[in-house]
């Protein structure tokens, strides 16, 4: 797969878990797998904001990426 063909793959997904974070706030996994497009795509701001508000639903999502950096 190409880098042009990943930036549209990430940028649809992206679109597809604002969509579902919208519908449904509560979605803790969509909100995180959103932030690490986010972040992936360069958007620290919006990626860390969205892995925030899933660990705000679901505390163990936070632990997870922390561990992580």
């Amino acid at each position: 797969m190409s880098g042009r063909d990943r930036t549209r793959y990430r940028a649809q997904a992206i679109s597809l878990y604002q969509r579902a974070v919208k519908a449904n706030p509560t979605l803790a996994e969509a909100q995180f797998n959103l932030g690490l497009l986010l972040l992936e795509a360069g958007n620290a701001a919006a990626g860390n904001a969205a892995i925030r508000a899933a660990g705000a639903v679901i505390p163990s999502l936070l632990e997870r990426f922390t561990s992580r950096s």
